[in-house]
């Protein structure tokens, strides 16, 4: 299951997003929500959920970082469901967290979906294609 492209959509005061159709289709239903990493949230179909929790309890629970990671994935972390109109409801502490506002951002990142909102999408965006020939040739090197 793979999660591309991106949709805006408008968040509703009372923090029920609606999230695309394709995207409903490939989450299941109770995907996992939680804090992502550069201010936005992960939306996890439960079966990848699985997938992270499992590779973090492999990690030697003696290493900081380790136990750190575990926290920070899982401290926030939320089963949510959708509603009739396939709308979830984005906890306020999540919000807060990835600054979600009016305007927010879904962005497919293959097995997860990125919440953002907006313009710390755009911003983050941005930067991110300005280094893309430098990240392309960091990653290249790790292949060897």
């Amino acid at each position: 299951m793979q999660f591309l492209g991106h949709y805006y959509h408008a968040l509703e005061q009372k923090g029920r997003l609606a999230i695309p159709a394709l995207f409903r289709k490939n989450l299941g239903k109770e995907p996992v929500l939680t804090r992502g990493l550069e201010g936005c949230l992960f939306l996890f179909p439960q079966t990848t959920w699985q997938e992270v929790v499992a590779a973090a309890e492999r990690k030697p629970l003696t290493r900081r970082a380790s136990r750190e990671w575990v926290r920070l994935l899982t401290y926030n972390a939320q089963r949510v469901e959708f509603d009739a109109q396939g709308r979830i409801l984005v906890p306020d502490h999540l919000r807060q967290f990835a600054g979600l506002t009016e305007k927010v951002v879904l962005a497919g990142a293959l097995n997860r979906i990125e919440i953002w909102q907006q313009e710390r999408y755009h911003t983050y965006l941005e930067k991110l294609e300005g280094r893309a020939e430098e990240i392309a040739e960091a990653i290249d090197q790790t292949e060897d």
